[in-house]
């Protein structure tokens, strides 16, 4: 719910007592927002609470993938070790069991690690 409190210059974040459930918990929160922004979101909107709740969502999404790319294109450096040994090399230091449930080697395409490019595929 979002209660428009005038001409604000700024965002402020309260978070209020949490209400839980056995199904979910929420937390009751008031924004303050700049006029203008309030009177388009209400031209394009019905449902203020919905609308940014599906925007933080949205928001937090791009933020985890960006933060994935990034792992991709730098990783750990320890992590670069295992990259090196390859697919094989990694797999043969799996438990001996029955991989195949887990795994298809046949299935994907090969990449390789290269430092300063991330993962490439493999060109034959």
């Amino acid at each position: 719910m979002v209660y428009l409190c005038g001409p604000a210059a700024s965002l402020r974040f309260f978070s209020g007592p949490t209400k839980e459930t056995s199904m979910s918990s929420t937390a009751h929160i008031a924004l303050d927002l700049p006029l203008e922004l309030v009177r388009e979101l209400d031209r394009e909107e019905t449902d203020r609470g919905r609308f940014i709740q599906e925007a933080i969502q949205h928001e937090l999404q791009r933020r985890r993938q960006k933060q994935i790319l990034h792992a991709l294109h730098n990783p750990h450096p320890e992590s670069a070790d295992w990259a090196e040994l390859g697919f094989d090399d990694w797999a043969a230091h799996l438990p001996e069991e029955d991989i195949s449930e887990w795994v298809d080697p046949d299935a994907g395409v090969e990449v390789r690690w290269t430092p300063g490019e991330g993962w490439r595929e493999v060109k034959e």
